[in-house]
C-alpha cells in the first residue's frame, strides 16, 4: 500500500502543493521484464512455440507456464493471494493468450504502416518503396511479403514483446 505524504504552503493568492510517494509509480518494472522473459522464452517449449496459434491446448499450456514467474514474484513482493492477485494474474494470462493464439503483434504492424503518410515517401523517395499493401501480402508478419524474411519476423518479435510488457505493466500496476 502506497503511503502518501503532503505538504501545503499557501501564501497570499499562491498554493504550492507537494506529495512524496514512498512506493514507486513505475507501470514496467526490471522484474516484470524478467518475468516475460522466463516465461516467454525459458519456459516455453518448442511444442508450445510452433502450435500455439493453431492449437488451443498449446496455447494454454503455454500461458499457464508464462504466468508462473509472475506469480513467484507477486509471492516474494509479499503480495497475499486474494481476488485482486487472482485478478491480476487471470489478467495476464488472458491477454497473453490473446496475442500469441492470434498473433496479433502482426496486425499492429500492419496497421502502424498507416501511420505515415504517402506524400512523404513521394517527397523524398520519389516513389513508393514501402506502401501501404494490402492484408493479403502482409499476413504471415504484418510486413510486406517482399521484405527481407528475417527482418519482418524480428519486427512482429520486438511488436509481440511490447504487446506483452505494456499488458503486464497495466495489470501489476493495479497491484500498487
Amino acid at each position: 500500500m502506497p503511503v502518501v505524504s503532503s505538504l501545503r504552503v499557501t501564501t497570499g493568492r499562491h498554493q504550492i502543493r507537494l506529495r512524496v510517494h514512498n512506493e514507486s509509480t513505475t507501470m514496467i518494472t526490471a522484474d516484470q521484464i524478467l518475468c516475460h522473459m522466463i516465461g516467454d522464452y525459458l519456459l516455453q517449449s518448442d511444442w508450445m512455440a510452433q502450435k500455439k496459434t493453431s492449437s488451443r491446448l498449446a496455447a494454454v499450456a503455454h500461458c499457464w507456464t508464462y504466468c508462473v514467474p509472475f506469480a513467484v514474484m507477486l509471492y516474494f513482493q509479499g503480495k497475499s493471494l486474494n481476488l485482486n492477485t487472482i485478478g491480476v494474474i487471470c489478467g495476464i494470462y488472458s491477454t497473453h493468450y490473446f496475442i500469441d493464439r492470434f498473433r496479433l503483434a502482426r496486425y499492429v504492424c500492419w496497421l502502424k504502416n498507416f501511420l505515415a503518410p504517402r506524400w512523404i515517401e513521394q517527397y523524398w523517395v520519389g516513389l513508393y518503396m514501402s506502401r501501404n499493401y494490402p492484408w493479403k501480402y502482409c499476413r504471415a508478419t504484418g510486413y510486406h511479403s517482399g521484405r527481407a524474411a528475417w527482418l519482418s519476423v524480428w519486427l512482429m518479435i520486438i511488436a509481440d514483446n511490447t504487446l506483452h510488457v505494456i499488458s503486464n505493466g497495466l495489470f501489476l500496476y493495479m497491484l500498487r
